[in-house]
């Protein structure tokens, strides 16, 4: 069973090479951290990601990294599984300064931690009031953990963000803004079909980049590792 503990959500003003966000209490050891961000890509969508790192020294990994060089904005999802516990800071830094940037991390309590299945998706604006975004199926090897994530973009928009089927919200950030991210998660018993669905409303059409991961236990269904457990990285 996967538990959502603590999440933090943060939207930077103005051009910066970092963003970071600190969790309200100490995360548990053997627990997983998922990091959502988004960022302009800045002249010639040269800027990049240089590091994901944290104060407590986990390692964090990429899952998915989606470059939209027609808006200019790359949206990401990364994690660090095992980790170990204590206060902690989460810091995305870009290799020149990025506008637009927004940061989502969330804390996970689970047994299904290790990183399987993944997807993306884009889909630019329709020409309608009403858009939205499909992302996925993606079909977990085992008991998981989904984590998606998506970044909205318009130039004047009043974003409403419905959950997608079966799915719960983490949080979002930069909301009325021409940046806006949301990330949600989803624990499933047993290997099936999952496709995360997001219902999107904006008062000018949107494009939207989406990633979703999905993490499996190591061992049968019911023996979950102990939370205890405390481990860097995604080498794991």
């Amino acid at each position: 069973m996967s538990s959502l503990t603590q999440q933090k959500a943060t939207a930077g003003s103005g051009a910066a090479g970092t963003v970071a966000a600190t969790f309200d209490s100490s995360v548990t050891s053997g627990s997983l951290i998922a990091v959502g961000f988004t960022y302009d890509m800045g002249v010639g969508n040269a800027n990049t990601v240089s590091s994901v790192q944290d104060t407590i020294g986990n390692l964090y990994a990429i899952s998915d990294e989606i470059r939209d060089t027609t808006q200019g904005q790359a949206s990401a999802l990364w994690y660090a599984r095992r980790v170990t516990g204590g206060s902690n800071t989460v810091t995305v830094t870009f290799s020149a300064s990025a506008d637009f940037r927004r940061l989502i991390i969330a804390e996970f309590l689970t047994g299904t931690d290790v990183f399987d299945q993944h997807t993306t998706k884009t889909r630019t604006a329709t020409n309608t009031n009403t858009d939205g975004l499909t992302c996925g199926p993606i079909t977990p090897s085992a008991r998981a953990l989904i984590v998606a994530f998506v970044e909205i973009h318009a130039s004047q928009p009043t974003v409403t963000v419905a959950p997608g089927t079966n799915f719960a919200e983490v949080t979002e950030t930069g909301i009325n803004s021409p940046a806006m991210i949301e990330m949600e998660f989803l624990d499933i018993a047993s290997p099936v079909s999952t496709s995360a669905t997001w219902t999107l409303t904006a008062d000018t059409p949107s494009n939207y980049i989406a990633a979703m991961a999905s993490f499996v236990q190591t061992s049968g269904p019911g023996d979950d590792p102990p939370f205890g457990f405390s481990g860097r990285g995604a080498g794991w």
